[in-house]
């Protein structure tokens, strides 16, 4: 298992894991944008803690999109059927993911579980 883990431009650092369940949490740089994509091995939940940001999400089992600009410690559910994107304001991103792995699916980095949609 891996404690830092980077996609793109992004930095992830593992603060917990144990059977189906993982935490990270991510730091992304002012102006970052990233492109629509799903973790189709787990459920996820995204926890705000700094930095303004748009994110969207999108069921891919009947399309419906939804966008918004969360707050501080504010949460955001990523089934592993949504799809997901965001972009970063002026100022830096920092985020929690609380990752639940399917059964039969093995934990691991949201870096590594990343499928472009």
């Amino acid at each position: 298992m891996s404690l830092i883990n980077k996609h793109e431009n992004c930095i992830g650092l593992t603060l917990f894991k144990w059977n189906q369940r993982r935490i990270e949490i991510w730091f992304c740089p002012s102006g970052y944008q990233i492109e629509e994509h799903s973790h189709p091995s787990e459920d996820v939940e995204l926890v705000y803690i700094f930095g303004n940001t748009i994110f969207f999400r999108r069921n891919l089992l009947n399309g419906k999109y939804e966008e918004g600009k969360p707050k501080f410690l504010q949460k955001f559910t990523v089934m592993h059927f949504h799809s997901h994107g965001f972009t970063v304001g002026r100022l830096p991103l920092i985020f929690i993911n609380f990752q639940k792995f399917l059964n039969g699916y093995k934990p691991m980095s949201a870096a590594k579980d990343f499928l472009i949609t």
